[in-house]
């Protein structure tokens, strides 16, 4: 079973390369025994609960979430959804670009406590699950009337609201996430900036630590003390997950070799054997469902 055609709509707001910032903003009736099979996007998808429950599984982790709750899932994350509920489940839900807000990238996020963007510029975060509350749901609920009524200066409107929906979501990580003050750490900060902009190229540990005014033993540590991996590791998800968005741009077509080499990795095998063992599947396999 499929959800309604009507979540399928795209609104036509538009980023600097002229594709769309939001890809829905709808409400969804699933009936009991609702089964959507693992899928991806590369857009950021929120989900409020208003009746009943649904279980998302993210990297084999099923998370259930009930109403008055609501479930982020971040990019290229694979996820299921199943209603398993006598009276179904109604859900308000969004999907957004979030590259509208990451210029803002750097020390600044932290600064300016924006939490939701720093996890999302670490990549440590797969999905968020808390309590919805009521400006969560009355900025999805204007987001989705602008969209549809299209006013004057609707634009505009909807840009606004999805800046309130960034503060308001990092407000929330703020004060439920337990391991947020470890990612002020100006380095790792620093670290992981310099990469997301190289990682197309060699990196070595002591280049990024000399980048970052900081050891390499040193840099490794805070790696492994706030992201739970190494900087190798840290460096192979982004890489994956930078193919992962290419692929999405350019198509199921475009050739395995060239993708490889783009992101960083030395050829199409050594691509092929970390993709498999970081995401389960090969990369044929994995494209083939796109």
């Amino acid at each position: 079973m499929k959800p309604e055609d009507s979540c399928l709509e795209t609104y036509l707001l538009s980023r600097s390369d002229g594709s769309n910032v939001i890809d829905n903003a709808v409400i969804q009736e699933l009936s009991n025994h609702f089964h959507f099979d693992p899928h991806m996007h590369n857009t950021i998808e929120v989900m409020v609960c208003l009746k009943g429950s649904c279980t998302l599984t993210c990297f084999k982790n099923p998370v259930t979430f009930t109403k008055g709750e609501y479930m982020t899932v971040f990019s290229n994350v694979p996820h299921s959804a199943d209603v398993e509920d006598p009276e179904g489940c109604t859900l308000l839900q969004l999907h957004f670009h979030p590259d509208l807000f990451t210029d803002m990238f750097s020390d600044v996020l932290e600064r300016n406590n924006l939490y939701f963007l720093l996890e999302l510029s670490l990549n440590r975060t797969k999905f968020l699950k808390g309590k919805s509350f009521e400006q969560l749901n009355t900025c999805i609920f204007f987001i989705r009337q602008e969209l549809s009524q299209k006013s004057t200066n609707w634009e505009k409107m909807v840009n606004l609201y999805l800046s309130q929906l960034i503060i308001l979501l990092s407000r929330d990580i703020s004060h439920n996430m337990v391991n947020i003050p470890l990612s002020k750490n100006r380095h790792l900060i620093s670290a992981v900036q310099y990469i997301n902009q190289h990682y197309m190229n060699k990196l070595t540990v002591e280049e990024i630590s000399k980048e970052c005014g900081a050891s390499p033993r040193y840099i490794n540590k805070i790696f492994m003390e706030n992201l739970n991996m190494n900087l190798s590791t840290y460096i192979t998800y982004l890489r994956i997950n930078k193919s992962i968005e290419i692929m999405l741009k350019k198509g199921k077509d475009y050739s395995l070799t060239e993708l490889a080499l783009e992101v960083g990795f030395g050829s199409l095998q050594h691509y092929s054997k970390v993709f498999k063992e970081k995401m389960g599947f090969t990369p044929t396999k994995y494209f083939g469902t796109l």
